[in-house]
């Protein structure tokens, strides 16, 4: 007679890890945020997390308790964490940087044209090329430099991230302060709802904040190019949704076939003759940049920062943190949602502002980082630099809306 066979799935779960910097050591096995017992409780470190025999594995998700995780290293003492694991999440606990960070050593020098020769200086997160897929969210990566082992070596890129399977994302994430010879905030992989500060690039014409031929939607870019030789962000055929770049002292993209869209350029100061690009083949789209031909001019101006009425660009508060575009604004509606869909975020993840608001996905929307927001009131010029309690400090002929 007939047989049956009965044909079974095999599922397996992804297990959950736990890092809280403030326990004593890593002798906890790392299954739970809270300490249970003398064997149950979270890691200490992400070097003890990844320990091999701890069990980390592909699919998995480590979280990060608040605190500043700033001890153990991996990579040879290089870095705070190697994933060397497919589709392993990495994320803050609470969901916000502002208070979980990864902070690595930015060397003895404390300055960006030396801190990479220190021997102890050390980067945040590296990604092995087999680790594809991973996702690092609502994490801070700060005070890092990939450490000069010789000229050009791999390890000294990627201050924040660097990720040689180029195809992570960081979600929701914080890089400032990071040094790397390229990407000094992140080499390789993808952004969305990210803010590069400060960060820096001590080899020729790369990457202060990012070196990537990836993504990035919603993302702020901000004083990430003061060595003599930086660009803001480099990389060929890489693709810019709803980002914002200021601060800028020299070209901002450099390399062929780099893709703009829905972007906004209020730049600090770009004394270049090509304006906001060096040596690229740059494809602007409904963006608002300074000397780009099509594109809205943005004359020079020392205070870009604050004078937010150069090229018709009016931010809430952009010294204060707060980049939204007023109605008045030309950056209001002059973004089109239909470049949104260019952007390929991970499964279940939604297009959000930089600030975690929705956004449109037709018709106009903003452009720049930051949805915009209704001005209701006059605009105020100062005559002198004045002080304003709980908004910050307006210098003179900066304005407010």
């Amino acid at each position: 007679g007939a047989v049956a066979f009965s044909v079974c799935a095999l599922v397996v779960s992804a297990n959950e890890w736990y890092v809280d910097p403030s326990v004593a050591d890593d002798s906890h096995d790392g299954t739970s945020s809270n300490v249970v017992s003398a064997t149950v409780g979270p890691k200490r470190t992400l070097a003890g997390v990844m320990a091999t025999g701890v069990g980390v594995d592909d699919g998995d998700t480590v979280w990060l308790l608040p605190g500043e995780h700033k001890e153990g290293t991996m990579n040879g003492g290089s870095t705070r964490l190697l994933i060397s694991i497919p589709n392993l999440k990495v994320k803050s606990l609470s969901g916000n940087p502002a208070d979980t960070a990864i902070v690595g050593y930015y060397g003895t020098g404390l300055d960006h044209s030396t801190t990479y020769t220190d021997p102890e200086a050390i980067a945040c997160i590296k990604i092995a090329a087999e680790a594809t897929g991973c996702v690092i969210e609502g994490i801070t990566l700060k005070d890092a430099t990939a450490r000069r082992v010789e000229s050009k070596s791999p390890n000294e890129r990627g201050g924040g991230i660097y990720d040689l399977s180029k195809s992570c994302w960081a979600i929701n994430c914080v890089f400032t302060n990071c040094c790397a010879y390229s990407g000094g905030g992140m080499n390789g992989g993808n952004a969305a709802r990210c803010r590069f500060i400060d960060c820096e690039a001590y080899g020729s014409n790369d990457g202060a904040a990012m070196e990537s031929s990836g993504m990035a939607e919603y993302c702020l870019f901000l004083r990430c190019d003061q060595t003599a030789n930086a660009r803001t962000v480099t990389g060929d055929n890489a693709v810019f949704v709803n980002c914002t770049f200021s601060g800028a002292k020299r070209a901002v993209f450099k390399g062929t076939g780099i893709r703009v869209y829905n972007s906004v350029g209020n730049l600090l100061s770009n004394k270049d003759s090509n304006g906001a690009i060096s040596g690229s083949t740059l494809y602007p789209t409904n963006s608002l940049f300074g000397s780009l031909g099509t594109s809205t001019h943005l004359d020079e101006a020392e205070t870009c920062l604050t004078d937010q009425t150069v090229a018709g660009l009016k931010f809430v508060y952009a010294d204060s943190g707060d980049w939204r575009p007023l109605s008045s604004s030309t950056a209001a509606t002059y973004g089109d949602a239909q470049y949104l869909h260019l952007v390929s975020l991970p499964a279940s993840y939604e297009h959000l502002d930089l600030d975690g608001r929705p956004v449109a996905t037709e018709g106009p929307i903003a452009a720049g980082c930051c949805e915009s927001v209704e001005q209701t009131g006059p605009t105020i010029k100062f005559g002198s630099e004045m002080e304003i309690e709980g908004v910050g400090t307006f210098k003179k002929n900066d304005y407010l809306y």
